[in-house]
């Protein structure tokens, strides 16, 4: 038993790194029936719009003091990269097959919001390393700015929660 979880530590789990490097939901099979794979397009996303709000609010509480787990957010991060480069391949390819004018306007919402996600990715591995620097400076923020941080964090949730159904 314990060299088997010996070699769990030690050997990279394959599937949570093939998780990280393929699309759950779409794959080229798709482009065969576009309003299908827009539907799937969107799950995509909102996957990685879920990992991007688990990120931000991670990050939040790093920068707050409290301990985070740096490879989440680093796992999370790779996870959006790969997601938003691969959608965005997918939905080019999409966007040449015959589709109606709604379904092009929406592909074109998706490409916005991929890049905004991406962005809400790369801003919460900011806070977190801001956060570490901090705590490694032995630097706090009063207690009108944590709850400054605070309300801007239940702002951001709040308007992640309407765009996530939006």
């Amino acid at each position: 038993k314990r060299l088997v979880k010996l070699s769990c530590l030690v050997i990279p789990d394959k599937k949570t790194e093939q998780e990280s490097r393929s699309l759950r939901y779409v794959d080229e099979r798709l482009l065969a029936m576009p309003p299908v794979a827009l539907m799937q397009a969107k799950m995509e996303m909102d996957y990685m719009f879920g990992l991007a709000e688990e990120n931000l609010r991670l990050s939040v509480n790093a920068m707050t003091g409290k301990t985070v787990d740096r490879a989440e957010i680093l796992r999370n991060e790779e996870i959006i990269d790969f997601t938003n480069g691969a959608l965005t391949s997918f939905l080019i390819k999409l966007s040449s097959t015959q589709l109606s004018a709604s379904d092009e306007a929406t592909i074109g919402a998706y490409f916005h919001v991929l890049n905004d996600l991406e962005r809400v990715g790369d801003h919460a591995e900011n806070f977190h390393d801001i956060g570490l620097e901090m705590i490694k400076k032995d630097i706090h923020f009063s207690s009108r700015a944590l709850g400054g941080i605070s309300t801007m964090r239940d702002t951001v949730v709040q308007m992640f929660e309407i765009a996530k159904d939006a």
